[in-house]
């Protein structure tokens, strides 16, 4: 190490202080990396990597990237779950004696990254902690880029952790810091760090204390924030923000605390991850993007913060009644009044991103161009306020500042066209400040400044062929003929004499000179210092123009409500204290947005007359459109939003569950069927009376009596123990006669048209059930070749014409039975009374039998017949 330069010697300090880090160590115009950092950058960033020290033994390993552009290239890092540790020269390298001072004066992780490249505009970065209490795991997480910030606790029960697992989906984290005692938990270990290796979440073990005198809280959350949350300086939840705010300070990151929110999951409408990803909400399950979800339907917002809330309304329905009926009436009064809601929208385009602006300001990252938009921003208040009043909605913006003053010191401040760098100059108005106007003066009007001076020489000294003229040895200066050196005045100062002229300065010229060469360094200062006091100025309203942000946000969502209201003749849903679900002419809003000829239906639930619906129907008749649209529409209207109905009158509902679609998880050694079994148990065992099932061909991917008598059970089981609206979609046709055991239980089908070989879906649920599937119609249409589909048709005659039993329901017994048809056991000997099979059969009670008693006692039956076969 002796042999270190004194650079290298620099780099391994700060390298071990973040060793955890990639060091981007600014030497000059560009931040190098060295060691094993470089060879990452290299290979990540696709860029040279060269070498320091060539000709030695051991030459090291460097990459380097231009200063001006480092964002771009830090982004690319950061995405792909890298921290980067900015080491910064802390004095001017002019200045410096020997090597130039240097600190390391951020880390950017994935979770504090305010970059514009990486940040996704319309989703939110969260940086999340875990924390183990007593009684609780308390989730605690926060958007540095807004400044927005919440919080909520699960009952530490250590068996599972599947509410967590379920939250931190939602919640979609960039970064976790998990304490030591959680993460040393092995159903955790197994459980979620399983769940978030999976998934390349970024996350690292809590080991420092935790302060309990003094803690970071109350110094990073105003007292007005933290009152509002509801949560006590005591509370069990305060670790684990004490996580966040000390893992931020550590990296240096700043960020106004604009809100904390303290929720509960059982507040609002809960949405498991099977419902998210079924429901298609924020992805779609084909193209695995966000065209064909409901995000995409209904984001007809104009700004990026406003996109960022409707994700967040989407995956977090409310249950308060009062709080979806406020959301109702600003809607509604936005439906009404079609001009002032495109007005409104109008306005609100010319909005920036408020939240990361600010907080790109306050961590001394903001340029010219980011004032300008705030300004921009917040020039449409007036308006908006105006609008509001229009709408009888002043009360949205009761106790606001309108800050006008702000917008106009902005104005007088900032160049219209200010630049990307704030150290160069060309930022600052001239007008703003005497000094500036000055400096400006001087390198404007340099010419005319020094004609006047010749101009006065020449006067005073009476030497009419005095000129100034300048050179890089001497500067400025005064020169005459030899011949008129006795004329002089006396506070003329020699500078050079050479054959012919005399070269002279005076005190008037060399003050002229020195603020005519230092003007531009002096503007460039000057504007930099003046910057530097217009955030802080702007930085100080920072809590009210954060409250605007988030009105303009609140508005955006709603107008987007509005006008996705307007365009589909959406309906205002009717609460009701009643246990029921009604809707007429119900579409699902994502397929009728495709489709121009979408067919609407009904729904009709009622807890004491119609709980449960079993529909049948043909494969691409629309069952699973049907079951979709009813989850899509409560889902709406609990965001507060109008839905795509003519009517829908319902109670509210705490959570949705749905077993939709087919698929494995081979990672996991999950099969198909054991992962429908999975989900199913999943649901059944978390839903109450208050939820909303959606189950779409439950057994299918098992044995035919299997999955016949577990999709009954199944039933049998949500009608006596949960008593929840269910819609229960399948193709195992003797189903639909439970319906005769219980009347809360209703068959529904999908309605076919059916000539010859030809059919047609019609789309719409009807009473009744549906005695047949169409499977190989479905194939005809699919392209299927014909050849292929005529041998179907012809195994499918056959099955059905020697079909030996039917599974059917006595009503007697009030069990699913099978009953033999048609065909005899043995149709080449007559029977023998004395023979010990038919005996058997004759003394069997097979309207006794279950389907899965019946179906072994077939297999014994057909060994006896194989064993006396072979005794022949």
């Amino acid at each position: 190490m002796s042999s270190e330069t004194p650079l290298m010697k620099q780099f391994h300090e700060f390298k071990s202080q973040h060793s955890d880090a990639i060091l981007f160590m600014r030497c000059g115009d560009f931040y190098e990396m060295f060691h094993e950092d470089a060879k990452i950058v290299s290979k990540e960033l696709q860029i040279v990597l060269t070498s320091r020290n060539k000709n030695s033994p051991n030459p090291i390993p460097m990459a380097g990237i231009p200063h001006h552009a480092y964002e771009g290239y830090a982004a690319k890092l950061i995405s792909k779950g890298y921290k980067i540790a900015m080491c910064e020269q802390v004095e001017d390298p002019k200045l410096a004696k020997g090597l130039v001072k240097r600190a390391v004066t951020q880390v950017i992780t994935p979770g504090t990254v305010t970059l514009n490249g990486v940040l996704n505009p319309s989703s939110h970065n969260y940086l999340c902690s875990l924390y183990l209490s007593k009684n609780e795991v308390i989730l605690s997480y926060i958007d540095v880029s807004t400044g927005e910030a919440k919080v909520t606790s699960f009952c530490n029960q250590l068996k599972e952790f599947t509410q967590l697992r379920e939250e931190l989906l939602r919640v979609a984290p960039s970064e976790i810091l998990i304490h030591k005692k959680l993460m040393d938990h092995p159903i955790f270990q197994k459980d979620i760090l399983k769940y978030l290796m999976e998934r390349s979440i970024p996350f690292q073990k809590w080991e420092k204390r935790i302060s309990k005198t003094s803690p970071l809280v109350f110094d990073w959350i105003s007292k007005s924030v933290f009152n509002s949350s509801g949560l006590n300086k005591t509370s069990e939840l305060i670790p684990s923000l004490e996580i966040l705010f000390s893992y931020m300070e550590s990296c240096n990151i700043q960020s106004e605390i604009v809100s904390l929110t303290h929720y509960e999951t059982k507040k609002k409408l809960l949405l498991d991850p099977n419902t998210i990803r079924n429901l298609e909400l924020l992805q779609s399950l084909y193209s695995q993007s966000k065209d064909g979800t409901l995000f995409s339907t209904l984001d007809k917002t104009v700004t990026a913060s406003g996109a960022r809330l409707l994700k967040s309304y989407i995956l977090n329905p409310l249950i308060d009644k009062t709080k979806i009926e406020t959301r109702y009436s600003i809607v509604s009064s936005l439906v009404d009044n079609s001009s002032l809601l495109h007005l409104l929208r109008d306005e609100l385009s010319n909005c920036y991103d408020l939240f990361r602006l600010m907080n790109r300001l306050l961590n001394q990252n903001a340029n010219g161009k980011d004032l300008l938009a705030i300004k921009k921003s917040l020039g449409i208040i007036p308006k908006v306020s105006h609008i509001l009043h229009e709408l009888n909605l002043d009360h949205l913006i009761a106790n606001f500042n309108d800050l006008d003053s702000l917008v106009d010191l902005i104005e007088a401040c900032l160049l219209d066209e200010a630049p990307q760098k704030i150290t160069d100059g060309k930022l600052i108005r001239p007008s703003y400040n005497q000094e500036l106007s000055h400096l400006h003066h001087l390198l404007n009007d340099q010419d005319q400044l020094l004609s006047d001076l010749e101009q006065k020489e020449k006067q005073s000294s009476n030497l009419k062929t005095l000129r100034i003229k300048y050179n890089r040895v001497f500067g400025y200066y005064l020169e005459i003929p030899k011949s008129m050196a006795s004329e002089v005045p006396d506070y003329f100062i020699r500078r050079q004499t050479l054959t012919n002229v005399e070269r002279y300065t005076t005190p008037e010229l060399k003050k002229l000179e020195t603020e005519l060469l230092s003007a531009k360094d002096k503007v460039c200062s000057l504007e930099y210092k003046l910057f530097q006091e217009l955030r802080d100025k702007v930085l100080n309203e920072i809590t009210h123009i954060k409250q605007w942000a988030q009105l303009f946000s609140f508005l955006d969502v709603l107008c987007s409500f509005a006008i996705k209201a307007v365009q589909g003749q959406y309906c205002r849903p009717q609460l009701v204290e009643d246990e029921i679900l009604v809707i007429e002419n119900g579409r699902h809003p994502v397929v009728e947005d495709a489709m121009t000829d979408f067919v609407p239906n009904d729904h009709y639930f009622n807890a004491k007359t119609e709980l449960i619906h079993i529909i049948t129907g043909p494969n691409m008749g629309g069952k699973s459109t049907y079951l979709r649209q009813t989850a899509m529409i409560v889902l709406m209207a609990q965001m507060g939003s109008f839905v795509p109905a003519d009517l829908c009158k319902m109670k509210v509902f705490d959570r949705i569950f749905t077993r939709v679609g087919a698929s494995d998880d081979l990672g996991g050694g999950k099969s198909t069927f054991m992962v429908e079994m999975s989900e199913t148990a999943y649901l059944l065992k978390h839903a109450t009376s208050q939820s909303l099932i959606l189950l779409d061909e439950i057994g299918r991917g098992t044995a035919t009596f299997d999955g016949l008598s577990l999709a009954w059970s199944v039933i049998e089981y949500i009608i006596d123990e949960l008593h929840c609206m269910t819609l229960f979609a399948t193709h195992y046709h003797e189903l639909t006669q439970i319906s005769q055991l219980n009347n809360r239980i209703k068959n529904y089908s999908v309605s076919v048209l059916e000539n010859k070989k030809e059919i047609l879906f019609q789309h719409k649920i009807v009473r009744g059930s549906a005695n047949r599937s169409y499977g190989i119609h479905v194939a005809r249409l699919a392209g299927m070749p014909n050849k292929l589909l005529e041998r179907a048709d012809s195994i499918l005659n056959d099955l059905e014409s020697s079909k030996q039993t039917v599974i059917g329901l006595d009503t007697k017994s009030k069990r699913l039975c099978i009953h033999g048809i048609q065909t005899p056991l043995f149709e080449k000997e007559s029977p023998k009374i004395n023979d010990p099979i038919l005996e058997k059969i004759d003394q069997t009670d097979f309207n006794s039998m279950t389907p899965i008693e019946a179906l072994h006692y077939l297999y014994d039956l057909k060994e006896e017949i194989r064993k006396s076969k072979k005794r022949k």
